[in-house]
C-alpha cells in the first residue's frame, strides 16, 4: 500500500518538475516556480517514503532470521 503511494509521489513530483519545464514560455514565473516546487516536495516525500519503507523490510528481516 505504501510503496503504491511512494510510487505515486515519485510520478507526480517527475511530471509537476516536466509541466514547469513546458510552460517556461507561457507563464509567468510565480506559476513556474509554484509547480517546480510542488514536483521537487513530492518527489522527494515519495523517494523519502520508499527508502523508508526498504530500511523497515530489512529491519524485519533480520529480526525473522534470529
Amino acid at each position: 500500500m505504501l510503496g503504491k503511494i511512494s510510487y505515486s509521489l515519485m510520478i507526480i513530483g517527475i511530471a509537476g518538475i516536466l509541466l514547469s519545464i513546458t510552460l517556461i514560455s507561457d507563464y509567468s514565473e510565480t506559476i513556474i516556480l509554484v509547480v517546480m516546487i510542488f514536483g521537487i516536495v513530492m518527489l522527494s516525500i515519495g523517494a523519502f517514503m520508499k527508502s523508508f519503507i526498504n530500511q523497515t523490510r530489512k529491519i524485519n528481516e533480520k529480526k525473522d532470521s534470529q
